[in-house]
């Protein structure tokens, strides 16, 4: 089975994954992890309407996939369709 959520995003715009990283990145702080390295973007790693970031958390190297869709549709949409982090 295929999540809906991890298909291409429709109409993704950096600026908006670029405004969802702080967001992303305080969530991560309020889960005690920590991140010891300013997120660096790699546009080579874009993909299907996800902007690429790498950064560590404790120690460990991370690569995030944002979705270029506004905070709340990450937040607050729970179908299957979804944009998801990858």
């Amino acid at each position: 089975m295929i999540n809906p959520g991890s298909q291409p995003v429709e109409g993704a715009r950096e600026e908006l994954a670029a405004a969802n990283l702080g967001p992303f990145l305080a969530a991560v702080g309020e889960q005690g992890g920590a991140v010891i390295s300013e997120p660096i973007r790699d546009m080579s790693a874009d993909v299907d309407g996800r902007f690429a970031w790498r950064f560590e958390v404790d120690g460990m190297p991370v690569l995030l996939l944002m979705p270029g869709v506004e905070l709340v549709r990450l937040r607050e949409d729970l179908t299957a369709q979804a944009p998801c982090l990858l």
